[in-house]
């Protein structure tokens, strides 16, 4: 029952995102995924950080080899899928990048079975090809209208299947207890570190511009930032809770959400071989 909560909890708190995003960064013209994905972390960072504090606890202080093998590669893929998945939002369409994000469970199961977190079961795998057939079936006609934005959005998706699944095997499955507001204390360094450099050589200059043409926007940017970090705390909880594979199923559900609701909210269209 947790489990279940707690997956359509973390659902709607990522459709709500996923739409939000795509409104901020194209039909609100901020266009500065990188510097959106800083913003989140350091805000995730100082909340975390401020709620440790006020409750009398210290932030841990892992070693240098857990930083390198349980952290660091989490913080990096989180980073590049969050900037690469922002990105696509600036070229495609909600409804067309969530049919990508269909073959989720395809990779996490191949990544789970590299790892060792799940063995291959024939039942599964026709099921994920099945997935598989349906979703480029969807995307195919997409991908030569819009190829940009399909192919960051795949990337964005393997780098978030990656993650999930080094996740679970280093934090959860490797019996190290997942204290949520913890780990967001010790990923949001990491993935500002990843992002910052990128976004102030390429984007600091125009955001300060835009947002001083147009100081509304920071109002709106507050929103999207608290809800990115109610976000992540339900996505650790999830992962604490389900199998991977769990997870990626239950995204599908949320993507097919996507697909049909954002036409409705943004006009966009949907192709008959998608629906």
């Amino acid at each position: 029952m947790t489990a279940a909560i707690s997956l359509i909890f973390w659902g709607l708190c990522s459709a709500a995102l996923t739409m939000y995003n795509r409104w901020l960064l194209y039909h609100r013209s901020f266009r500065f995924p990188i510097s959106l994905t800083c913003l989140h972390s350091m805000s995730n960072f100082l909340l975390a950080r401020t709620y440790l504090s006020l409750n009398g606890r210290r932030a841990p202080v892992p070693s240098w080899r857990e930083y390198a093998i349980d952290y660091w590669p989490v913080g990096v893929l989180q980073s590049c899928s969050i900037v690469l998945r922002n990105s696509a939002a600036l070229h495609s369409s909600v409804s067309n990048l969530q049919q990508i994000s269909g073959f989720a469970p395809l990779l996490v199961y191949t990544f789970s079975i590299a790892l060792g977190l799940e063995s291959l079961s024939k039942q599964k795998v026709s099921s994920l090809l099945f997935v598989l057939v349906g979703v480029s079936a969807a995307s195919i006609g997409e991908f030569f209208v819009q190829p940009r934005g399909l192919v960051l959005q795949l990337t964005g998706l393997t780098c978030e299947t990656m993650k999930s699944t080094w996740l679970k095997r280093n934090l959860v499955s490797g019996g190290k207890a997942l204290d949520l507001v913890e780990t967001l204390s010790l990923l949001s360094p990491i993935i500002l570190i990843s992002t910052l450099p990128v976004a102030l050589v390429y984007e600091s200059d125009s955001m300060l511009r835009f947002i001083a043409h147009d100081p509304t926007v920071m109002i709106e940017l507050c929103g999207n930032i608290a809800l990115a970090v109610v976000l992540n705390l339900a996505y650790l909880h999830s992962v604490k809770t389900c199998k991977v594979t769990t997870c990626a199923v239950a995204t599908v559900i949320k993507d097919c959400f996507l697909v049909y609701i954002s036409p409705f909210v943004f006009g966009s269209s949907v192709q008959y071989s998608s629906a």
